[in-house]
């Protein structure tokens, strides 16, 4: 009978693995939830204070819940061990995973840019008719200034994010 024992160095190894796929997990959950949140806040504060910016903001902040998503899925399944019906491993979710999310991103861009080019179409007839000086000022179009506040904390919040997922 032969009997199967583990070396500490396994072991160590094996637990290093579970708290790396714990952490991934953790800082992805997180970040789908600054997402939501961000998602939500620049979505209103985009139709409050008239910023297209904002609501196209808003719109790739939902893009990334749905690549967070992808993400913890495919990191999930990508850890899993090697059996018969993947005798080489799950590796290439992990592959696959990143061409979904990397669809995500050029579908919210070309959503964005068309959204741009509706709202510099619809402005061409009131700017070409409107004085050199109020054409060249946000509000003349009607879009408050607070906004730019939402931007602001976006950024902070996604580098905080950032800063996080390299830890």
């Amino acid at each position: 009978m032969h009997s199967h024992t583990h070396s500490a160095q396994e072991t160590q190894a094996k637990a290093d693995l579970l708290e790396h796929h714990q952490a991934g997990s953790r800082i992805t959950l997180i970040g789908m939830g600054a997402n939501l949140g961000m998602s939500v806040a620049k979505g209103a504060a985009g139709i409050v204070f008239h910023s297209s910016a904002l609501v196209a903001d808003a719109a790739h902040s939902l893009s990334d819940i749905l690549g967070d998503v992808v993400t913890l899925y495919t990191f999930r399944k990508s850890r899993q061990p090697v059996d018969a019906s993947h005798p080489f491993g799950y590796g290439r979710y992990e592959a696959l995973g990143t061409l979904v999310v990397s669809g995500f991103l050029v579908a919210a861009g070309v959503g964005i840019g068309m959204h741009a080019l509706e709202q510099v179409y619809s402005l061409l007839p009131m700017l070409s008719s409107a004085p050199a000086a109020a054409s060249s000022s946000p509000d003349a179009i009607g879009m408050d200034s607070r906004a730019i506040w939402f931007a602001v904390a976006s950024i902070g919040i996604n580098e905080a994010l950032f800063q996080a997922t390299m830890k």
